[in-house]
């Protein structure tokens, strides 16, 4: 037996409504579920963002490296669209090649107060509802703008997230 948290009275542990008062018995947690799901999703992808990456490269590559660079010629990289996606809710794109190395994945989204998304790209045969995932970007306020992605090359798609929003996505390639 418990007490109720609004009347007093004694009731069962396992109550979720007073019988007496019919006062929630949950916690803030079990009554918001949504906005839990939208903390732990926020908070997932603030620990990923926080572990970062370690630049390991030696001297001896990096020597190498502007040797290559002035041994070819001064052909500058580009970046090339490989994919432009938008739609108003969650939606999975057709499969896309990437060569290797640097993307750019540009965004709008579009909405009133409450805009959510999740971008996510996902390697071919990966499912981020089965295997998980961690999104590129989290959107939680509309607007537009642009992040760098390194992905090896092979067949990707991308997986997007979208609660009170109309978006577009381009990922664009440097080659």
């Amino acid at each position: 037996m418990k007490k109720c948290k609004s009347c007093q009275s004694e009731i069962d542990d396992k109550a979720k409504k007073c019988p007496k008062c019919q006062a929630d018995q949950r916690n803030w947690f079990a009554k918001h579920k949504i906005l839990t799901g939208i903390l732990v999703i926020i908070l997932i992808s603030i620990v990923a963002n926080m572990g970062g990456s370690k630049n390991n490269t030696s001297n001896n590559n990096s020597a190498s490296t502007n040797n290559n660079q002035t041994t070819e010629t001064n052909k500058e990289k580009q970046y090339v669209k490989v994919l432009e996606l938008s739609g108003n809710q969650n939606k999975k794109s057709d499969s896309f090649t990437l060569q290797g190395g640097k993307q750019k994945i540009t965004y709008d989204f579009k909405g009133g107060d409450m805009v959510i998304g999740g971008i996510y790209v996902m390697k071919e045969g990966i499912d981020k509802n089965t295997s998980g995932g961690i999104p590129e970007v989290m959107v939680q306020n509309a607007g537009a703008d642009s992040t760098i992605t390194r992905k090896t090359a092979g067949t990707y798609y991308l997986d997007i997230t979208s609660a009170n929003a109309n978006w577009t996505i381009t990922i664009e390639e440097e080659r």
